[in-house]
């Protein structure tokens, strides 16, 4: 290989580092993501209950929804889903099940559809057409069974690099 060739290579390699770490939004904090999870709820005129403290598995937020017959759970998972053993014990038997992270929503587990899209919005983010922060936090959703209340809400904003208090704002001015 030749001095340019290796040359060039270095170069590109030293411009996409640098890319990377412009183009790339931050992570979330616990505390940002907790946030931005009840400003969505919020923007969607529900109301929340004080959530139980927990070590394992700790949830976001609990949510009052009018016609359901319980609380919705919300609920930041890996999008690996490595607390998937706790789910039985944390989520009511008899209770439906979400997932939701970035601008997709899954009715059962699906490990290779979350890893899939993370990919997918941080390849966008690399070439600066990214809308959502760099996180691989998702949610698990656990709603009674008959309420459809979590289906109807666009869980989309809690990733958004813009604060979720625009995207509710835009939402109640849609209304």
């Amino acid at each position: 290989m030749s001095r340019t060739s290796l040359r060039a290579i270095l170069a590109v390699l030293l411009m996409m580092t640098i890319a990377t770490k412009t183009q790339v939004s931050a992570n979330l904090s616990r505390d940002k993501f907790t946030g931005n999870v009840l400003d969505v709820i919020s923007a969607h005129r529900l109301s929340t209950y004080p959530v139980p403290t927990r070590d394992l598995l700790p949830a976001a937020a609990r949510i009052a929804a009018p016609g359901c017959d319980g609380t919705i759970d919300v609920i930041p998972v890996h999008i690996n889903l490595q607390e998937a053993p706790l789910f039985d014990t944390f989520v009511k038997p008899n209770s439906t099940r979400l997932f939701a992270f970035l601008d997709k929503t899954w009715s059962s587990e699906d490990r290779i559809g979350m890893r899939l899209t993370w990919l997918r919005h941080r390849l966008l983010s690399f070439v600066g057409l990214g809308h959502f922060s760099n996180s691989t936090t998702g949610l698990l959703i656990a709603s009674p069974a008959g309420c459809a209340a979590a289906l109807a809400i666009d869980w989309a904003p809690v990733w958004r690099s813009q604060p979720a208090t625009e995207d509710a704002e835009l939402i109640g001015a849609l209304r």
